[in-house]
């Protein structure tokens, strides 16, 4: 069973920065992989262009979520995408209250304001995927949790 565990990220004006130009590297990405698409370039992972911000381990994500993107438009169906980004279980460490993302050129550690149940249940389930998010005030980490249930 999967579900989503929404946890408020504390960050400094230095760390918004950084995030907020990553998020505008990845939102490019993205628009750029769906136009290579667009143009009738093969649909391979390994034969699309990235930028080299983008974290090795995040890219087949984000391909995947550029395949989608084109495909609804070429079936000519919504798509909308409201995230910041989203990271791979290898680009991101979590531990405690500390929350690492591991960039191409610079690791960013960020405190959670996370309380001791909402640990317990990080550190009990598997994460599958990390979404960053915000809002004109706060930033969150959407941790994609896996759980087995339980077998009578």
């Amino acid at each position: 069973m999967y579900f989503t565990k929404k946890i408020r990220i504390r960050m400094k004006e230095e760390e918004k920065r950084i995030l907020l130009e990553y998020e505008q590297t990845y939102m490019d990405q993205l628009q750029d992989l769906v136009k290579q698409m667009e143009e009738g370039h093969s649909l391979r992972l390994s034969q699309m262009a990235y930028f080299h911000e983008i974290p090795i381990a995040c890219r087949w994500q984000l391909y995947q979520l550029a395949r989608k993107q084109y495909f609804a438009i070429k079936n000519k169906k919504d798509f909308q995408y409201h995230r910041s980004s989203t990271w791979s279980t290898k680009a991101f460490h979590y531990e405690g209250d500390m929350l690492s993302l591991f960039m191409r050129h610079q690791d960013l550690h960020l405190k959670l304001s996370i309380s001791s149940f909402e640990m317990d249940v990080l550190n009990t389930c598997r994460i599958v995927r990390l979404d960053i998010v915000h809002d004109e005030k706060f930033w969150y980490a959407n941790f994609t949790l896996y759980i087995k249930e339980k077998v009578r």
